[in-house]
């Protein structure tokens, strides 16, 4: 999804979350002082603090989260960020490849293989 500069989704039918600049947050707990206002909202939760603001920047030497703008993809792997291509540990490449499902009418047209060759298949009577 598309976000504009103030966090808003460009898709307003496809907003699962969207930034609320009036929502009023309550004090820290931990510390008793105020929280700026706004929050996101909707139909998700963020993977980082709901309080972080779409203008927030990220911290220079930051690690994680601390890491992040707050316009940063809510998907996010160990650094934080949504992969495309995964830099170690897929054996089938920078994507994982398609498999039709095993009861599929339709012939798997990218590979030889139709189905995953994980899949099991159960027969009535075999262990």
């Amino acid at each position: 999804m598309r976000r504009g500069p103030e966090g808003q989704s460009l898709e307003r039918a496809q907003a699962l979350v969207w930034w609320d600049p009036n929502f009023v947050n309550p004090p820290d707990p931990k510390t008793g002082k105020p929280v700026p206002h706004g929050k996101w909202v909707g139909y998700d939760t963020p993977d980082f603090a709901a309080t972080k603001a779409p203008d927030a920047q990220p911290k220079p030497d930051g690690i994680a989260l601390d890491a992040l703008s707050g316009t940063q993809p809510f998907i996010m792997r160990a650094d934080g960020r949504g992969w495309l291509f995964v830099p170690a540990g897929l054996m089938d490449g920078p994507l994982p490849t398609h498999y039709e499902p095993h009861e599929s009418p339709v012939h798997n047209l990218l590979y030889k293989q139709q189905s995953s060759p994980v899949h099991k298949v159960w027969s009535l009577g075999k262990p």
